[in-house]
């Protein structure tokens, strides 16, 4: 997508990013959170079609020999 904006740092590293709905909603999330006492931090995000292909073709190929 076009609309893909960085999470703010102080929940992610690594320059994660979502759509800018996305954003918006895991902002307002991470702040009730942050009021009950909780952080949460982005650890999967957006990513390509390309890219999940690659992931998970490497994840079928270890678990064949498992």
């Amino acid at each position: 997508p076009k609309n893909l904006v960085s999470i703010d740092s102080k929940y992610q590293s690594g320059g994660k990013k979502l759509t800018s709905e996305a954003v918006e909603a895991f902002n307002k999330m991470a702040s009730a959170a942050k009021e009950e006492g909780y952080t949460i931090r982005a650890v999967s995000t957006y990513r390509s079609y390309s890219y999940q292909e690659r992931l998970y073709n490497n994840y079928k190929a270890v678990l064949k020999y498992i």
